[in-house]
């Protein structure tokens, strides 16, 4: 008989605020924040300090590691994962992702809508970039050039959005303005040291820039007058140097004006540098997505950091301000330099002609303030993104008294919001004190703060109340948490590290019987008693002189045992005191060591609270790292050693019982079963070691993580799983977690491995487990804290094995697959020029096409040959019983076609072959479009040929109107095909295919032409539907009394959107 177990599934994760995998962003009301979360994407209101939304993908297990939102479509967003995975996700649906794109190998690195938000450009670790296309949800094409990975990416705008700007472009000629066509042109930084402008009709680099010596980390761009932009490149070395992209250059291509290199166009000029305060790394740079009218760009601040302490924030300065102010600077520098020849001061009323002054980028970037987290190191920052694709929200005018939001990401598990307050007058800039970048600076202030949700460092230890419905966890700083299990929010936050020196890490955790009163032990040896309820700490013992490990509760709920590196073992008893007493012995415990002899004044007495007794100590030989009591009667202590040994005692004479040795590092952790029988311990040496109670003996030793085994716990309740199975009697199932990430469930009679559960990003610390056995909660180093419940679905142990050994053939294919492809651009691959062994290297193209197999498109491409054995078949059984003058019923149909499309409607539905080309049709309908191509791959060339049969025969059978919906997803699926194998198409065609491909090419021409009239059709109806829509409007106004501004044609329909037109009253 086949054992069968119950397989648990993740149900929820919480304690992360923000991750930093990846850059966040801030919405433009400048209080909504994206932030990525491990795996997950977090909507944080910042201000209410309430989570808006979450975007999982089930079954996804790779972290975010880039994120951005598109300009066009505000609701859009493009999330990259560490698989090299991309995908899109909506605002308004937050369950499952819209499209899903495979085309890296590595991680995503940086990301880019364009402006119409129908691309996206992603850069990946693995030295590529891939646009796609968002409509056909494709990959257009790869684009390779870089040695090592790519850190950033943008497309260059097309133009300056500033309304002079473009008054002056619409007034030139045609042949004079810039580009019309929008972003041809890409622009990317990588770890090789190269600037690369990309020109995207070309598929190529049409200009590579050296900027210095180290990595070019980051990159900003900003369109400025005339179509031209203003690039920023941050390097490893703190240097931040600025440059000037040619509008006008990249407009006339690559025409050169003279045969030497030096007198080719250039499309990126050099300006210089900007002097940063800090020169470490410059990890992000940004330019405010706010309009600031008179300077000429689409911002007017930019954020730089180089440290992960702060962000400087620059100020974008007008021309005609900037050239005042060198003119006042250059007047005083000429009147100081005559006083010195003379001897004496000019008056003040000479006006001495002064040359007016070239302002340059450099001189109109000034230094403005800098921005210092309160609560960690800084990670990433955003300004207010810009939602309405022409200005921001805050411009210069508007944020005067608000001031503009800048949102900050820590280390430390936090969100802040500080506001850039406005330029500041000259009489109020005096007064001002130095910010560090100039004196006379404003500072920016906090507006709001987000760090409940989440612990500021790792949580070390977890426990739940005896009905699993709150959990509380500690971590190093000083924070204990209460959250509700069900709900997954943090309903108390309890400091014991700020006010108490010294007692801030802490090392366990445990609810007390009647779950009101917890117990925290901490590194420095003191025992706090926390009373949850009232939020109050109740009392704090300096119980040890070393590290308090271990705090282990009696079965009767009146005592306890702590464990210590001061080799001692300690027993208390709960006692309830009054409040007076409690004070009492807190100022004997803690003696005042001031001169003053008078005692302190009775505070009135309260309810009693719970107090801890010493009643007796066990003197050990070496450091006691964990303590357990036999769950039934409490009748037996183990206690493990730093000697590797697991010592065992009676509670009630604490005379030796047994000593369990065997593991080869320090046991870190241990547990005994519910009926007393088995000891299960774990230590650093990486197994698992299951022992008997009765003599000491040990039954196995599993080798159970890669990584030291942090702890361990039996199932709880009386779930049975005996030798003999069934559902009663104590379970000797147990749970393992590990530094490798993993939890894992074991069975302990039969000494397998039932289940392994990922979702670490990290080392997983501390362990608890439910009182009713269906639940489990985990604590990693990623500050997540995960519930894993039981369900009702039956696992296998065969199934599970067999899972498992095809995953790992799966990667050892993909990596083999890989290694004979010999990926282009690998990190460390060398550039052109010769190869290792002196011969030359064939240079390779900088494009290629976007392929990428995964399980997904191989599965797709396997059910697409299934369907076509099925369709082939059931195409030759018709045209059988046809040859043989249809003698008898038709055959029947097969069942899988049946179930696709239903029975018959008539009796020539059963007579022809049509419903298994409908059949083929409905299963590659079926496959996502971003797997279409990768799964035509998968199909052998036979395939193909059944494939190009069956399209024949739909596009030749199907009415012309039906055959418009299904031209796009043919004419992909054929183009595919075609470049695919062409060449063996033309060397050796099949008998009959040419003539399908003609038949093909007229069909498909004849339905393009269809469709495209009925889009034209369509476009007419619409522009005739607004039309009328104009015309009730201004009816409608005109009754009212008054009639707006007569709109052009496309222009000033959208009233509630923009700028409500101003009436005139006819009298």
């Amino acid at each position: 008989m086949v054992r069968s177990y119950l397989r648990h599934e993740p149900t929820s994760a919480f304690g992360v605020v923000t991750s930093p995998s990846a850059r966040c962003l801030l919405s433009s009301d400048g209080k909504t924040a994206y932030v990525a979360a491990l795996e997950d994407v977090l909507v944080w209101d910042v201000r209410r300090g309430e989570q808006v939304a979450m975007w999982h993908d089930v079954g996804l297990r790779s972290p975010v590691t880039a994120l951005v939102r598109s300009v066009a479509s505000p609701s859009t967003f493009a999330v990259g994962y560490e698989d090299g995975s991309v995908r899109i996700w909506e605002e308004g649906n937050s369950e499952t992702p819209s499209v899903t794109f495979h085309g890296h190998k590595r991680a995503i690195t940086a990301m880019h809508f364009d402006e119409a938000g129908m691309r996206l450009v992603t850069a990946s670790q693995d030295t590529t970039l891939i646009l796609w296309d968002l409509v056909a949800e494709s990959g257009l094409f790869r684009l390779k050039g870089h040695r090592d990975a790519i850190t950033d990416v943008a497309f260059v705008p097309t133009s300056s959005p500033s309304p002079s700007t473009s008054q002056v472009a619409s007034s030139s000629s045609s042949s004079s303005s810039p580009r019309t066509r929008n972003n041809t042109h890409l622009l990317s930084t990588s770890k090789d040291g190269l600037l690369k402008l990309w020109d995207i009709d070309l598929q190529q680099s049409i200009q590579t820039v050296v900027p210095g010596k180290g990595e070019l980390c980051s990159l900003a761009v900003l369109p400025i007058e005339a179509g031209d932009a203003l690039l920023l490149t941050g390097n490893s070395e703190g240097q931040v140097k600025a440059w000037t992209l040619s509008g006008e250059a990249l407009a006339s291509g690559l025409a050169q004006t003279g045969s030497s290199e030096e007198e080719q166009v250039r499309f990126i000029t050099a300006l210089g540098q900007i002097e940063v305060a800090s020169k470490r790394r410059v990890t992000q740079m940004s330019f405010n997505a706010a309009s600031s009218p008179g300077n000429g760009a689409s911002a007017s601040h930019l954020a730089i950091t180089s440290s992960d302490r702060s962000v400087q924030i620059f100020r974008l300065r007008e021309e005609e301000e900037m050239r005042r102010k060198m003119a006042r600077r250059q007047r005083r520098i000429k009147e100081k330099a005559k006083g010195a020849s003379n001897g004496t001061a000019l008056a003040t009323g000479e006006d001495d002609e002064v040359a007016q002054p070239k302002v340059t980028w450099l001189d109109r970037i000034e230094a403005y303030t800098i921005v210092r987290p309160e609560s960690g190191r800084l990670r990433s920052f955003a300004f207010p993104s810009d939602t309405s694709g022409t200005s921001g929200t805050y411009s210069s005018s508007s944020s005067s008294s608000s001031g503009l939001p800048i949102l900050c990401a820590t280390s430390s598990n936090s969100l802040e919001i500080y506001s850039i307050p406005p330029p500041p007058s000259k009489s109020a800039k005096k007064a001002l004190p130095s910010t560090g970048t100039g004196t006379g600076n404003p500072e920016a202030t906090l507006s709001c703060t987000l760090d409940l949700p989440g612990h500021r460092s790792e949580s070390r230890a977890v426990a739940l109340t005896s009905d699993d419905s709150l959990l509380a966890s500690a971590d190093s700083t000083g924070l204990l948490k209460v959250w509700n299990v069900a709900t997954n929010k943090c309903v108390r936050t309890l400091l014991f590290g700020g006010s108490i020196p010294g007692s801030g890490y802490a090392l366990c955790v445990s609810w007390l019987p009647g779950d009101r009163y917890v117990l925290v032990g901490c590194k420095d040896g003191s025992l706090v008693t926390f009373d949850v309820p009232a939020g109050e700490v109740v009392e704090v013992i300096k119980a040890h002189d070393g590290p308090l490990w271990s705090v282990a509760i009696h079965p009767d709920g009146m005592r306890c045992v702590t464990a210590s590196a001061d080799k001692d073992v300690k027993f208390w008893e709960f006692e309830m005191r009054s409040a007076e007493t409690t004070q009492t012995q807190t100022q004997v415990e803690q003696p005042n060591d001031s001169d003053d002899e008078e005692s302190p004044r009775p505070r009135p007495s309260g309810p009693p609270r719970l107090c801890l007794a010493h009643t007796r100590t066990l003197k050990m030989t070496d450091e006691v790292l964990y303590a357990r009591f036999s769950p039934q009667d409490g009748k037996l202590l183990a206690l493990s050693l730093l000697d590797n040994t697991v010592k065992v005692f009676f509670t009630d004479s604490l005379k030796f019982f047994l000593s369990l040795y065997g593991h080869k590092l320090p046991v870190l952790a241990l547990d005994i079963s519910q009926d007393g029988k088995l000891c299960v311990t774990c230590s650093a040496d990486r197994n698992v070691k299951i022992w008997g109670l009765d003599f000491g003996d040990c039954h196995r030793s599993l080798f159970a993580h890669s990584d030291s085994v942090m702890s361990v716990a039996f199932e709880r309740g009386m779930q049975g799983g005996g030798l003999l199975g069934g559902r009663e009697g104590a379970s000797h199932h147990f749970w393992t977690v590990g530094k490798d990430g993993l939890v894992k469930y074991w069975d302990g009679d039969r000494f397998e491995l039932i289940q392994t559960m990922e979702g670490h990003h990290g080392p997983v610390w501390a362990l608890a487990v439910g009182h009713a056995g269906t639940k489990v909660v985990s604590s990693g180093a990623d500050r997540s804290l995960r519930v894993w419940e039981k369900g009702e679905e039956p696992l296998f142990l065969e199934e599970e094995r067999e899972r498992e050994q095809e995953r790992l053939l799966e990667e050892a294919d993909r990596e083999e697959r890989a290694r004979q492809q010999g990926h282009v651009g690998a990190v460390g691959s060398l550039v052109g020029g010769s190869g290792a062994d002196g011969a030359p290297q064939q240079e390779e193209p900088e494009s290629g096409a976007v392929t990428n197999e995964t399980t997904g498109s191989l599965m797709a491409g396997e059910r697409l040959m299934e369907a076509l054995d099925v369709a082939d078949a059931e195409v030759a059984q018709r045209a059988e019983w046809i040859k043989l003058g249809k003698r008898g019923p038709p055959p029947p149909r097969n069942a899988l076609i049946t179930a696709a499309l239903g029975p018959s409607d008539s009796e020539q539905d059963e007579e022809d072959s049509a419903a298994a080309h409908q059949y083929v049709l409905r299963v590659l309908q079926s496959i996502p479009a971003a797997q279409l191509e990768d799964s035509l791959l998968v199909l052998p060339f036979e395939k193909v040929v059944s494939l190009l049969t069956h399209m024949d025969s739909l596009l030749s059978q199907t009415p012309g109107r039906s055959t418009v919906s299904i031209v796009p997803l043919l004419s992909r699926t054929i183009t595919s095909l075609l470049r695919a194998h062409h060449a063996h198409i033309v060397s050796h065609p099949p008998k009959g295919l040419r003539a399908a491909l003609s038949r093909i090419r007229g069909n498909m021409g004849r339905a393009l032409r269809e469709e495209k009239a009925l889009v034209g059709y369509n476009v007419c109806g619409l522009a005739a539907l607004k039309g009328r829509a104009r015309e009730r409007r201004s009816a409608r106004r005109f009754e009212e009394g008054g009639f707006g501004e007569v709109q052009g044609e496309g222009e000033g329909d959208e009233v509630d959107g923009g700028t409500r037109k101003r009436k005139v009253t006819i009298k």
